[in-house]
């Protein structure tokens, strides 16, 4: 997995045989959230969730810390503070 978050995008990128590449633009963006299962718990990490009105694309296994970060990162590029 690599992501890389840009002032307009957000670019996904996930695979080794075959790589996906997902770009997601920042005014799709409705929503973005953080998800811990039991295992991410363990180990201290979290699951970054950004919805549009396609669906939902995921950046997994982040440090918790960092993925709150990039939660609150992506939400103020994409305005979604000023949404509310």
């Amino acid at each position: 997995w690599r992501y890389e978050i840009g002032e307009q995008e957000v670019d996904l990128q996930r695979g080794w045989l075959v790589v996906t590449r997902t770009l997601i633009p920042m005014a799709q963006i409705q929503h973005v959230d953080t998800r811990r299962g039991p295992l991410e718990r363990r180990f201290g990490l979290a699951t970054v969730v950004l919805y549009t009105a396609a669906g939902a694309s995921e950046i997994p296994a982040l440090d918790d810390e960092v993925a709150g970060e990039v939660r609150d990162r992506i939400a103020g590029l994409a305005n979604l503070n000023q949404q509310l």
